[in-house]
């Protein structure tokens, strides 16, 4: 199937009210929670639909269209025909000064086995074999009906969304990933965010960048989508919520850590941020 069947099949799917809850099932050792939805143009990347903290796995394949995504601090331009593989945990934001007319297939879901590192900040080519499981994963999406409790619908999705994962080639037989830098300015300041826990106020940032507040302000929200501020409070509550996942860390220590006032007010922005309190996180891994 070509890629604009692909995207005819995918403009056929459903709104999901819930992007962290989805098909779920009783097997093992496959994908869950599994949640499929497109994206149309570079102007649905907005605040509240995309964030920066994931804990899960998001599948992106690019039918149409050209988009660059700030991973980890890394510029990772997606092409028409490639797919990326965006692990929990990872930063990111998208970069689109200039609203673009794309199609982007996203499924997002949960994994108990990690997924290869080799895969982090590459691009594959969507070979043959994964147009045909894109196609299949579709095909069972779409006569589903959006119902996620259904057991056997669910498991014909997780398993066919395994074969599209195991189809994707190895990070050796693809191409270099094109990887660029963001402007020094905005190097900077996600440095200084990176490099402080706790929040870091604009008039600081402005004291060791040089740059007025007001502008820091501008040309950070123009990259990112964010000010300054927001992005350090998603950024505090992604760190926190590794420290929770990956190094079982305990949840006051990693507040603590995190610049929070107190376990309480962490509390209260993970849930706010999303939808969970962070002893879920926890329970997850």
């Amino acid at each position: 199937m070509s890629l604009k069947e692909l995207a005819r099949k995918t403009s056929l799917l459903p709104e999901i009210k819930n992007y962290l809850h989805g098909y779920r099932h009783t097997l093992t050792g496959l994908p869950n929670e599994i949640v499929l939805f497109a994206r149309y143009s570079s102007s649905q990347f907005t605040l509240s639909s995309r964030g920066i903290c994931h804990h899960r796995y998001n599948l992106i394949m690019s039918f149409s269209g050209n988009l660059s995504i700030s991973v980890d601090g890394q510029i990772i331009t997606l092409e028409e025909g490639r797919a990326f593989l965006l692990f929990p945990f990872q930063t990111h934001h998208y970069l689109a000064e200039k609203i673009r007319a794309i199609c982007w297939l996203y499924a997002g879901f949960e994994l108990v086995e990690k997924a290869p590192d080799t895969l982090k900040y590459r691009t594959v080519d969507i070979n043959s074999d994964m147009e045909k499981y894109t196609e299949d994963l579709l095909t069972a999406a779409l006569s589903a009906d959006n119902n996620t409790g259904n057991e056997q619908a669910a498991r014909r999705i997780a398993c066919n969304l395994g074969l599209l994962l195991n189809a994707m080639p190895d990070a050796e037989k693809s191409e270099e990933p094109k990887i660029s830098k963001h402007p020094p300015l905005i190097s900077r300041i996600l440095a200084l965010l990176a490099e402080n826990p706790g929040s870091l106020s604009i008039d600081e940032i402005s004291g060791r960048t040089g740059y007025s507040p007001g502008y820091i302000k501008a040309v950070f929200k123009k990259h990112t989508g964010l000010g300054p501020a927001a992005y350090s409070r998603e950024l505090r509550i992604l760190r926190a919520l590794r420290y929770i996942a990956c190094e079982k860390t305990n949840i006051s220590r990693a507040a603590e850590l995190c610049g929070f006032d107190s376990v309480y007010s962490f509390s209260r922005a993970c849930r706010r941020h999303t939808g969970h309190a962070p002893g879920y996180f926890r329970k997850k891994n």
